[in-house]
């Protein structure tokens, strides 16, 4: 179990690689390609023979295409993570009451012993968190959960494992796989940050995340590090 468990993580990182060498190509091309598309087509907006014209809703719709794969570009520098997490001792259920905080209206439903902690940076910490539960809220979910557990086995007892549950609508079977693949949205609107920018900032903080469950009765995220 703890060598496919190491080659499972190994796995992981490649693929997390992989679409970030992906993403970076496809930002530098789009970056060339909007650039001159939106600024012409801006200037062409405030040109007397466009304004007020059948030309006028043609060059909008070019000029909001060319601001939406911008938006895109922007999304994919948070992803990137320039900035090293500043890692230190944290404390795991006095963080969560923060989060909590964020979100009065959900029903919450917190466990786990008050001292346990962990080795990480809590601002990125605190976000990985809040982007599962505004995708349950979007998912109009109404309870959170979150538990807070160290393993009791011996193999596992230096790890901690944070259990993050919702009540929501199920993640499709079909969609599961692409989850934390940068850009995949079941949303409309969505712009598929959220999730791949947690697995990122966790992989960066030397843990996982990982989707354990989504089914009619609860949808699962678990978040696990080594203490």
């Amino acid at each position: 179990n703890a060598i496919n468990q190491r080659v499972g993580e190994a796995i992981s990182r490649s693929e997390v690689k992989s679409w970030e060498r992906l993403m970076r190509t496809l930002t530098h091309e789009i970056m060339n390609a909007t650039a001159p598309i939106s600024s012409i087509s801006q200037a062409m907006m405030k040109r007397a023979d466009v304004r007020d014209t059948s030309l006028e809703e043609g060059v909008q719709a070019i000029h909001y295409a060319a601001q939406h794969l911008g938006t895109l570009v922007a999304n994919y520098r948070h992803l990137t993570l320039s900035q090293r997490p500043h890692m230190r001792r944290v404390e795991v259920m006095a963080l969560m009451a923060q989060v909590k905080a964020l979100y009065p209206n959900m029903q919450w439903q917190i466990q786990g012993q008050a001292e346990l902690a962990v080795y990480t940076d809590p601002e990125l910490l605190r976000q990985v968190v809040v982007n599962i539960v505004k995708n349950a809220a979007e998912a109009q979910a109404q309870r959170i959960g979150i538990e807070v557990v160290r393993p009791s086995s011996t193999t596992d007892a230096a790890r901690l494992h944070i259990f993050v549950s919702n009540d929501g609508t199920p993640i499709a079977p079909e969609s599961q796989a692409a989850l934390f693949v940068p850009f995949f949205t079941t949303k409309n609107g969505g712009s598929g940050i959220g999730l791949s920018l947690s697995a990122r900032i966790m992989q960066a903080s030397g843990a996982r995340m990982e989707l354990v469950e989504s089914s009619d009765r609860e949808t699962v995220f678990l978040l696990t590090f080594d203490a």
